[in-house]
């Protein structure tokens, strides 16, 4: 009976060790799979630092564009307001030439009707003489 007992024990040893065995198997393979997640992760944690990396070079190129055409606009709009300055300027000198030839032809038609007006005065003259003296010469 002791040899059954003990072959019994033994028995149940091995069944032990065999499902100790087996549960390590999975445990293996969960700890592989495990491991491979987490080389997964790590993998695509450096990825990501990658992007990032790249991304603010890219927000480092962005700013500087935004301040290349932040100048640009600035120096744009310093040249327009020349421009203008300079294009109402010259309106101003243009509309004083114009008020001052303007001025100059009315000054010139005053003298020509003033000469028109002494003309017809003196043609008017010239007509009551000459009326007055066809009258005198009729009477």
């Amino acid at each position: 009976m002791e040899h059954d007992i003990l072959k019994a024990i033994a028995e149940l040893q091995k069944n032990m060790e065999s499902r100790f065995e087996k549960v390590e198997h999975r445990f293996d393979g969960i700890d592989e799979r495990l491991q491979n997640h987490d080389d997964q992760f790590t993998e695509i944690r450096t990825q990501l630092n990658e992007h990032n990396e790249q991304f603010t070079g890219i927000r480092t190129q962005l700013k500087e564009h935004d301040e290349q055409f932040t100048g640009i606009l600035t120096q744009l709009k310093e040249k327009f307001t020349g421009v203008h300055t300079q294009l109402d300027r010259m309106e101003h000198e243009r509309q004083a030439e114009i008020m001052s030839m303007l001025k100059h032809i009315s000054q010139k038609q005053d003298v020509n009707n003033q000469n028109n007006d002494y003309l017809l005065h003196k043609n008017q003259e010239h007509d009551k003489e000459i009326y007055h003296l066809k009258k005198h010469i009729q009477s």
